[in-house]
């Protein structure tokens, strides 16, 4: 960002100085505020995440959103700052344009180096499960992983360029020889061979982890294939966290009160468009499930049309039964600030996993294994779940989004609920 800032003042002002331009300290002090959200605006379109810098396609489709929102602030911040010495219209320009270039060059740099065999991160899996095979496929070679030797004793159904060893000793010379620092330990029981003989010595000399931590560090979920009663015991029942959750009321508090006044604020003109597009209540109350499987009315401004069965789930997005305001409302996700009336009440918070309708949540507790812990915390208007994963139709995908949330339960944080927050703002832009 600095680079581009003085590249832009070289170019503008003809001077390739150490400090370019008769007024460098006031465009370093201003572009500096405004640098501090660029940052944020880089985390929420996902330029710290090595999946998508590694997609060519990606990467220039969240480029442009960000060039668009950095440009925007930029004009509203010299706007607003009449106090400000300099109006850097052309300048802010040329920065932004020679960020894109310079951020562009530096990550095609910094792909071919994190993508290279040279550099790849060395495993070794003791075991096989279906989770490996989905790991394998989907996630290790984005990331640079390698599987340098597999240890499995009986059949084998994992990828044939693996190599695969069912002798210990031949297996723990494999790990010396291609110097594996870390091994998953993916077996579904611990045979003896683990804790003696040669291959017992092997692993002393190494980090051995859970194919469950591993899965979880990989793709930010936690397979349900992977854990039993026992860890969910172990790793969600845990203390109430009193300091976390006293600082997310407080948060939920203030912004959704906020919240809550910019509602009011652009209410009349939301009631008069749905009204005038269509028949029925401006508002959409359904029943959900929160904390402790508490049913409350979760509340939004009607998108679609109203009638006796309106609003069933699994067709909510019906193109057919959006009304025209609704297709607009809903595109700017206007439909869903009557929940900062919910979150104000203290019925959801901004972050957690997102409340389902009662009437499903009934079903998906019956289907989907340990569905009930998703009631361990109060749910929210945004979650890890939506900003990782697809809307949810089948009872599959359902599952899926579970495993997120377990994600977000076991390892929730202030700090995981603000990146959930930020990263939200991607979906104005889907």
């Amino acid at each position: 960002m600095y680079a581009a800032l003085f590249l832009a003042l070289a170019v503008r002002y003809r001077d390739f100085s150490a400090l370019p331009g008769p007024q460098t300290g006031q465009f370093v002090f201003h572009f500096s505020i405004i640098f501090s959200v660029w940052l944020v605006l880089l985390f929420a379109f996902d330029f710290y995440d090595i999946f998508s810098i590694k997609r060519i396609i990606v990467f220039w489709k969240n480029m442009a959103r960000f060039a668009f929102l950095a440009l925007g602030f930029g004009v509203i911040y010299f706007y607003l700052n009449v106090a400000a010495l300099i109006v850097p219209k052309t300048i802010l320009l040329l920065i932004t344009v020679f960020f894109v270039v310079l951020a562009f060059l530096w990550r095609r740099a910094l792909i071919i180096f994190i993508g290279s065999k040279r550099f790849a991160k060395k495993i070794a899996v003791a075991g096989w499960c279906s989770e490996m095979d989905e790991l394998a496929r989907d996630y290790l070679p984005r990331l640079n992983y390698e599987i340098a030797a597999v240890f499995a004793p009986g059949s084998f159904s994992g990828f044939e360029k693996m190599k695969i060893f069912s002798d210990p000793r031949r297996f723990a010379a494999e790990l010396e020889k291609e110097k594996v620092e870390t091994v998953v330990f993916a077996a579904k029981t611990a045979p003896e061979i683990f804790s003696r003989g040669p291959l017992a010595g092997a692993l002393l000399k190494m980090e051995v982890i859970g194919a469950e931590i591993f899965y979880e560090e990989v793709t930010g979920k936690i397979s349900l294939g992977l854990v039993g009663e026992p860890w969910i015991w172990e790793k969600l029942f845990k203390s109430d966290r009193k300091n976390y959750n006293a600082v997310k009321n407080i948060f939920d508090a203030i912004l959704s009160f906020c919240g809550c006044v910019l509602t009011a604020a652009i209410f009349p003109l939301i009631f008069l468009a749905v009204k005038l597009d269509s028949a029925g209540s401006v508002f959409y109350v359904q029943e959900r499930k929160g904390k402790g499987g508490k049913v409350f009315k979760l509340y939004k401004f009607r998108t679609m049309a109203s009638t006796p069965d309106q609003y069933l789930v699994l067709r909510a997005n019906d193109p057919r039964q959006i009304t025209r305001v609704g297709k607009i409302i809903k595109k700017l996700h206007i439909d869903e600030f009557p929940q900062f009336y919910n979150i104000l009440k203290g019925d959801l918070s901004f972050a957690g996993p997102r409340p389902e309708w009662n009437k499903l949540a009934d079903d998906y507790e019956k289907e989907i294994p340990f569905y009930n812990c998703r009631y361990l915390v109060k749910p929210g208007l945004t979650g890890w779940a939506q900003i990782n994963y697809k809307a949810s139709v089948t009872t599959g995908e359902a599952q899926e989004k579970f495993e997120y949330d377990l994600y977000y339960i076991k390892n929730r944080s202030f700090w995981l609920d603000i990146s959930i927050i930020i990263k939200t703002l991607q979906l104005f832009f889907r």
